[in-house]
C-alpha cells in the first residue's frame, strides 16, 4: 500500500515536471492561436526575439549533435572530447520575451513554437533528457 502510494506520488511529481517545461512551448501556441491586432513595431520587436533564441537553438544544436560528432570524425575517437553545455533555457526566456511583446501574433506565437521544441537545452527536452534519472524525478 505504502509503495504503492509512493509510486503515484513520483508519478504526479514527473506529470508536474512535464507540465512546467512545456510551459514556454503553451505560452507560444496561446500567442499564436489567440489573434489580435498587434503594431507593426511590436511584432517586428516579437520576431527579433524569437530570431535570436533560433540562433542559440541552432547554437545549442551545434554544441550537442555536430560539434562531437566533428571531433570525432577528426581524431577518430571520443577520448579526449570536451563536453561543453549551449545556453540552457536562455532561448526559452527569449521566447517567452517575443511572445509577450507580440501576444497575439501568428508569425511570432508559431516561431516561438517551432524554436522552443527545437532548443535541446530547453526546457520542453529536459524531461526526456533526465527521465531516467532517479535522484531528480524520485527521491
Amino acid at each position: 500500500m505504502m509503495s504503492d502510494l509512493k509510486s503515484h506520488f513520483h508519478l504526479a511529481r514527473r506529470l508536474v515536471g512535464v507540465a512546467l517545461c512545456a510551459l514556454p512551448a503553451l505560452f507560444a501556441l496561446a500567442s499564436g492561436l489567440w489573434s489580435r491586432p498587434i503594431p507593426p513595431a511590436q511584432t517586428g520587436a516579437g520576431l527579433v526575439l524569437v530570431g535570436i533564441a533560433g540562433l542559440i537553438a541552432f547554437f545549442n544544436l551545434y554544441l550537442l549533435y555536430l560539434r562531437p560528432w566533428r571531433y570525432r570524425r577528426r581524431k577518430g575517437t571520443d577520448e579526449g572530447y570536451r563536453f561543453v553545455s549551449g545556453l540552457p533555457i536562455v532561448g526559452n526566456l527569449l521566447v517567452v520575451s517575443g511572445c509577450l511583446t507580440a501576444f497575439g501574433s501568428g508569425w511570432v506565437g508559431g516561431c516561438g513554437i517551432a524554436v522552443a521544441l527545437a532548443d535541446p537545452d530547453g526546457l520542453a527536452w529536459f524531461p526526456f533528457r533526465t527521465w531516467r534519472d532517479a535522484s531528480l524525478w524520485d527521491n
